[in-house]
């Protein structure tokens, strides 16, 4: 395997009529652009290795999971019996123990 150093903006040329540009540098990934002509087979490595693809099933498998749990949480908590309140106007509140009405003599 060759292994070559580019930086922003170089090209690599395979052959006479395939290249290679370093588009831009991120910290983890590198865009690339590449020039070909269209009888030229591109493949991304990880559609090709079926082993590389695990990851991506797996992240998938585990956010189904998740909405499932989420669903199955909202379904619980809609058959959750609620608790109601009645409140009469003579009824202190929370507002109104602040500055209680003077009682009548």
């Amino acid at each position: 395997m060759l292994v070559l150093t580019r930086r922003d903006g170089e090209t690599i040329m395979i052959g006479d009529d395939v290249e290679i540009t370093v588009v831009e540098c991120h910290r983890d990934a590198v865009r690339i652009g590449i020039d070909a002509p269209r009888s030229t087979k591109i493949r991304r490595g990880e559609l090709l290795d079926p082993a590389r693809i695990r990851e991506p099933k797996d992240f998938k498998k585990a956010r189904l999971e998740a909405a499932k749990k989420e669903r199955e949480q909202q379904q619980t908590d809609k058959q959750k019996p609620v608790k109601t309140v009645r409140v009469s106007k003579g009824t202190p509140t929370a507002k109104s123990t602040k500055n209680p009405r003077p009682s009548k003599p």
